[in-house]
């Protein structure tokens, strides 16, 4: 065959191709337009215990349920518009909508997961969340458990060092709060206290638990633990007033009166993953 031929027919394949490509393209189009919404699918993700529920998803999007969107044709709805609506509640960390090819409306929430529930020293009460975002408790929903600290200050801004390392101190205490089973049970709430340290109210003892700061946690908790086995199994939980972990390597026992007992001599722990520790008691008389 002629190379000239050979050319022309080349050219006109390519352009049957390219025709019967925009008539199918054009035809989906069409089909696209002319369907409808089936159904809606909400899926809520991103926290085991779900702040929201769907009748939050669908109060947030302006509607009383599916039947605002089922049976609408899929370009009259603003998927756009809707996800921003979600977006802007403080509880939903994303949003994603989309209609699939069965012309099901997907609804993807993600939500905010708290840490900790605050008290702050004008008496507001807050969740927050690990990224420092405060969350409302909301009206009329049960209130999650979580652990409590008081004494904070009404906003958190993570973008300053200081706040920043408050912040992580309060994550790294509720998830010990929120894991270890002793400590779950036993510690009441968390009080920050003016020079940002935190004091500990027990559940069992008439003791306050003087932490430090945010810093070391795991080890201090550790240390707390030991003493607890022990010190504490022994002397009874009343026996001191005060506990402190906030310095390195030891702990320190405080007591009102003075009572003699061996607890009261300098005592060393040793444990299979630690070096000894000590543990110093010390005593306080109430002047009258």
């Amino acid at each position: 065959m002629p190379t000239h031929i050979r050319k022309i027919m080349i050219t006109l394949f390519s352009l049957l191709l390219a025709a019967g490509v925009t008539v199918a393209l054009a035809a989906a189009i069409r089909k696209s337009n002319a369907s409808r919404c089936e159904k809606v699918d909400i899926s809520i993700k991103g926290n085991e215990r779900h702040f929201l529920a769907k009748a939050d998803i669908w109060s947030m999007m302006g509607s009383s349920g599916p039947k605002d969107f089922t049976g609408k044709p899929v370009t009259s709805i603003d998927l756009r518009s809707l996800e921003n609506k979600l977006r802007n509640n403080s509880w939903v960390k994303s949003a994603e909508l989309y209609i699939d090819k069965e012309g099901v409306l997907q609804v993807t929430v993600t939500e905010r997961e708290p840490i900790a529930r605050l008290f702050t020293s004008l008496g507001s009460s807050f969740y927050i969340d690990s990224e420092g975002k405060y969350l409302p408790l909301g009206l009329g929903k049960p209130a999650m458990r979580l652990p409590v600290f008081t004494g904070m200050p009404e906003k958190i801004m993570v973008s300053k060092a200081a706040d920043s390392s408050l912040l992580a101190g309060i994550k790294a205490i509720g998830q010990v709060l929120q894991t270890d089973s002793l400590w779950n049970a036993q510690i009441m709430q968390v009080d920050m206290l003016p020079d940002r340290n935190f004091d500990m109210v027990p559940m069992v003892g008439n003791h306050i638990i003087h932490f430090g700061n945010g810093e070391n946690v795991t080890e201090k908790f550790q240390r707390l633990a030991i003493f607890y086995k022990k010190v504490l199994a022994k002397t009874g939980f009343d026996y001191y007033k005060s506990i402190s972990v906030q310095y390195a390597g030891q702990v320190i026992g405080e007591k009102d009166q003075p009572i003699s007992t061996f607890v009261d001599k300098k005592l060393y722990i040793t444990t299979a993953a630690t070096a000894p520790l000590a543990v110093n008691s010390s005593s306080r008389t109430t002047k009258k």
